[in-house]
């Protein structure tokens, strides 16, 4: 099963992963793999009206509020900015594309 939500506030968001943790959905499940794209920084990602702490996600999803869940497999990836710190990246030349900069976290 696949779930998008987008643009979410910080209540709904909260509302979002309460309904995924508690889901029956995961009594057949093999694993649980989740994705959060969003801004952030080293403790918290950005909803749309303020941010939610990366720890409070992780705990949504323990064996006592996701019973479903227990004795899995969980992944939780955050894609997100690294807050107030800039990547200044490196300069590089080659023969394709002289003088470029690219990102030190380039995948």
């Amino acid at each position: 099963m696949i779930s998008v939500f987008e643009n979410l506030t910080k209540d709904e968001f909260e509302l979002k992963l309460e309904q995924q943790a508690g889901s029956t959905f995961h009594k057949e499940a093999d694993m649980f793999v989740m994705f959060i794209l969003s801004h952030g920084d080293r403790n918290s990602i950005r909803c749309r009206n303020s941010s939610y702490e990366i720890d409070k996600i992780v705990a949504q999803f323990n064996d006592q509020k996701a019973p479903n869940l227990a004795n899995k497999p969980k992944m939780i990836v955050f894609q997100s900015c690294g807050g107030p710190l800039r990547d200044q990246g490196h300069h590089y030349d080659n023969d394709e594309e002289p003088g470029q900069t690219v990102s030190n976290w380039r995948d």
